[in-house]
C-alpha cells in the first residue's frame, strides 16, 4: 500500500515510523518548503524520531495524491493553505483523505471535513482517524485505542483493517459529526486539566472529567451528532492523552497560564484555537457559549480575561 503523508511535524514523521516499521507500507512525507523542515528532510532526525531509509520525503504537491490514501497532519488553521496549493493538482477532489487532526477552524468554527467539502471533496472521500496517540508511548510498546469514522462505512472499515496492530487496534466509528467534535473539543478539555493542576488542585481532574463529558455531549448533540460519542475513544477515550499525560501540549498550556508564564506551548496546542472555534460553530447553532460553564471558563482563560475554572467544579453539575 502507497500512503502520503501531508504534514512533517511531530505528529506526521510519528505517523510515517508507524506506518514503516510497524505496517511495512510505502509511505511518503509531504512537507511545505521552510528551514526546519529542509533541515529534517536532510537529516532525517526530529527529536521523536529518525526517519528509516524506506520513507520518500516531497516538496513536491503533485506527490500528495500519488498513491492510495492521504493523511492529513497539519495544524488545524494551516488545512486552507494547503488545500488552496492542492488545487493546482488534477483530479485531486475524487482522491481518498483521511483526517488525523483534531481541531476546528478559528474564524467560522467549521469542522475541518466540511473544509474539504468547501474545496469539492465529498464526504465519502474522508475519514477522521482520532484517539489517544502518543509517539513517545508507541515507540516503548505501550498499547492504544484509537477510531477511524465516515460517512462511507466501506471507507472506514478498509481503513480500519489495513491499519489497525497489536500496537494500535482501531474501532470503526458511526457518528462522523460527534467524532469531529469529541476529537477537537477534548484540547480544550486539556487545557483545562492544566490550570487546576497549575494552581494545585489535581483533585478537582475528576470534576473536570464530569463536566467536561456532559458539556461537549450536549455540543455533539446540538451539531446533529450523538451526545453518546464524547465518551467515547474520540473524547473521552482521548483524556489519557490529553488530560493526564504529561506529553500533552493543551495541559502544559493549561498549566503555563495559570502561572502566568509565557506560553511556550501555544503554538502547539490545538485547543487554544479551537475554544475560539468553538464559540463560532456554537453562535451559528444559534447557542452561546455562556450556556457551558466550564467551557466558558476555558475560553476566558485562554483570552486574557478573568476566570475561575475551580468554581465551576465545586458546583453541582445540573443536567
Amino acid at each position: 500500500m502507497n500512503i502520503t503523508i501531508v504534514g512533517a511535524g511531530r505528529w506526521g514523521s510519528s505517523l510515517a515510523w508507524y506506518l514503516t516499521n510497524i505496517k511495512k507500507y510505502n509511505v511518503t512525507l509531504y512537507g511545505r518548503v521552510s528551514e526546519r523542515t529542509k533541515l529534517f528532510f536532510t537529516t532525517r532526525k526530529n527529536e521523536y524520531i529518525e526517519l528509516n531509509n524506506l520513507i520518500k520525503t516531497s516538496f513536491n504537491i503533485n506527490d500528495v495524491i500519488n498513491c492510495d490514501y492521504t493523511i492529513l497532519t497539519l495544524p488545524s488553521q494551516g488545512i486552507r493553505l494547503f488545500l488552496d496549493l492542492l488545487k493546482s493538482v488534477n483530479n485531486y477532489q475524487n482522491h481518498k483523505y483521511i483526517i488525523c487532526m483534531k481541531g476546528l477552524e478559528k474564524n467560522t468554527g467549521l469542522r475541518l471535513s466540511q473544509i474539504l467539502n468547501e474545496y469539492g471533496i465529498t464526504n465519502s472521500n474522508i475519514a477522521v482517524w482520532v484517539g489517544p496517540c502518543h509517539i513517545q508511548n508507541i515507540q516503548n510498546g505501550i498499547k492504544t485505542t484509537m477510531i477511524i469514522d465516515s460517512e462511507n462505512n466501506e471507507l472506514s472499515t478498509n481503513l480500519v483493517n489495513n491499519f489497525k496492530s497489536e500496537l494500535i487496534n482501531i474501532e470503526v466509528g458511526n457518528d462522523f459529526i460527534g467524532t469531529e467534535i469529541g476529537a477537537a473539543t477534548k484540547n480544550i478539555v486539556g487545557i483545562g486539566a492544566g490550570i487546576i493542576i497549575g494552581n494545585g488542585n489535581e483533585s478537582l481532574i475528576p470534576e473536570l472529567k464530569k463536566h467536561a463529558l456532559y458539556e461537549v455531549g450536549q455540543i455533539i448533540k446540538l451539531a446533529g451528532g450523538k451526545q453518546a460519542s464524547a465518551y467515547g475513544v474520540c473524547h473521552y477515550g482521548d483524556y489519557v492523552a490529553t488530560v493526564d499525560s504529561p506529553y500533552s501540549h493543551n495541559r502544559m498550556l493549561g498549566v503555563e497560564i495559570s502561572q502566568n508564564i509565557h506560553h511556550n506551548s501555544k503554538y502547539l496546542a490545538e485547543g487554544l484555537n479551537t475554544v475560539i472555534a468553538l464559540k463560532s460553530l456554537l453562535e451559528k447553532l444559534k447557542s452561546d457559549i455562556t450556556n457551558y460553564p466550564l467551557i466558558y471558563e476555558i475560553y476566558k482563560s485562554c483570552n486574557n480575561l478573568p476566570y475561575n475554572i475551580e468554581k465551576v467544579l465545586k458546583k453541582p453539575l445540573k443536567i
